[in-house]
């Protein structure tokens, strides 16, 4: 008798995506230098990814998700599931006061599987594509008043994508984005004196369009079992289109902080485009047996031709450097501390913001461990460490030194793998 091989992990998956829809809206960061554009850019990539820096560019597995570049589909042989979760300490300093904050949330849900084992792979998931998060609050004086901004939510990014193997050590592939979500902004001003209305505005950015990003891979067979992985992928310059929405009240308080409305000084909605910046990566990737990697990124973006609603910012041009490495031993050990993978890595941001004349650059530093969930197939859990930095203190600015606890786990079944039995 002949039985194919299914299980419940679509169902499984199929759950937890409708979860991650209706959770979108979780803030992926903490960071006050998330106020500007469309916030703080995420990385998309999954947990065994950011143990190495972030590569992703020449990445290929049988049995791993590579989001970052789509022609990494074609090589994947068994039905993948990715989910993953981030916890985030932050320390922010101006170097006189300082503030610890804490979050969690949702960063990756991911499927994928072969169409034709070897020559054609489909992944599709959600991921955060950028996230506001910030709440500030600023005394002035003549008149005494709060200055209070804060902000909240993001875009994300469902993704369809396709690799195809071209030829023997050729590979391309596509991603189709749908992005949506909303970043909402808000500024107060709220007065000591009661001869004054406190003011409220509001802008709320909702986007909805699409998004493509490509890939290419190409393998070559070196001597003596090695074998260097190149590729690259990016995207266009592209509009996106999105909406804008401003309330602007004036409004008393009373008592223990409850508020009045007074009236409405705007109440307005825009239609319109923002124009996402061309990214690029290119990067490498060098393995023997697949028993150990080592490889190296260099991303690219045009940040300077950003424009929202028609309106420019003063935003500059970014690279990031990141490079890393993973040892994977005999999966087929039977002691289980002989089968764990051990990962390490690092990058280098130069950012696109300039605030007061000053760069936001980030360094960071990765580390994690790849624990097997069975000893069939390649299941794990990933467990990541990335601690870093950004921003300065000097010119009155804030510098965030922070620590992320990423756990990723991925399933993996041969869903179309023919059995017999008796």
């Amino acid at each position: 008798m002949i039985k194919n091989n299914f299980s419940s992990l679509p169902f499984i998956f199929i759950s937890l995506f409708f979860f991650a829809i209706k959770s979108n809206a979780q803030t992926g960061t903490l960071s006050p230098y998330s106020r500007y554009g469309i916030g703080e850019l995420q990385f998309n990539g999954f947990a065994y990814q950011r143990a190495m820096g972030g590569l992703g560019a020449a990445l290929q597995s049988t049995g791993r998700l590579n989001f970052l570049n789509p022609a990494s589909y074609a090589a994947d042989t068994l039905a993948t599931a990715e989910i993953g979760v981030e916890g985030m300490l932050v320390k922010l300093t101006d170097g006189i006061n300082s503030q610890k904050k804490q979050n969690g949330n949702l960063t990756s849900l991911s499927l994928g599987f072969p169409l034709v084992k070897n020559r054609w792979g489909l992944s599709f998931g959600i991921t955060p594509y950028s996230a506001v998060g910030y709440n500030i609050k600023e005394r002035k004086q003549a008149p005494d008043a709060d200055y209070i901004y804060s902000a909240s939510g993001g875009i994300n990014r469902f993704y369809i994508g396709n690799g195809f193997r071209l030829t023997k050590n050729l590979y391309a592939g596509l991603n189709a984005s749908y992005l949506f979500g909303s970043i909402n902004r808000t500024r107060k001003i709220e007065f000591f004196e009661s001869g004054f209305l406190n003011n409220r505005y509001t802008q709320t950015i909702t986007v909805s369009d699409i998004l493509l990003d490509y890939g290419l891979q190409y393998k070559f067979n070196l001597k003596k079992d090695y074998i260097l992985m190149a590729g690259i992928s990016g995207s266009n310059s592209s509009k996106i289109n999105a909406t804008k929405s401003i309330l602007w009240e004036n409004y008393t308080i009373r008592g223990t902080n409850v508020s009045t409305l007074r009236d409405t000084v705007e109440n307005s909605k825009q239609s319109g485009a923002i124009v996402f910046p061309f990214n690029f990566t290119a990067g490498f990737y060098l393995t023997k047996n697949t028993k150990w990697g080592l490889g190296l990124d260099v991303n690219y973006q045009d940040w300077s031709n950003y424009k929202a609603f028609d309106e420019t910012e003063d935003f500059d041009k970014s690279f990031k450097i990141a490079m890393g490495g993973q040892w994977i031993p005999d999966n087929k050990s039977i002691k289980y501390l002989n089968r764990i993978e051990y990962r390490l890595g690092g990058f280098y941001r130069k950012g696109y913001l300039q605030v007061k004349n000053t760069d936001i650059n980030e360094t960071g530093l990765t580390a994690g461990f790849g624990f097997p969930l069975r000893k069939s197939f390649q299941s794990m859990v990933n467990v990541s460490f990335e601690f870093g930095e950004r921003g300065t203190i000097k010119n009155n600015l804030v510098r965030e030194r922070y620590g992320k606890l990423l756990i990723g786990i991925t399933f993996n079944e041969d869903w179309f793998h023919r059995q017999k039995y008796d």
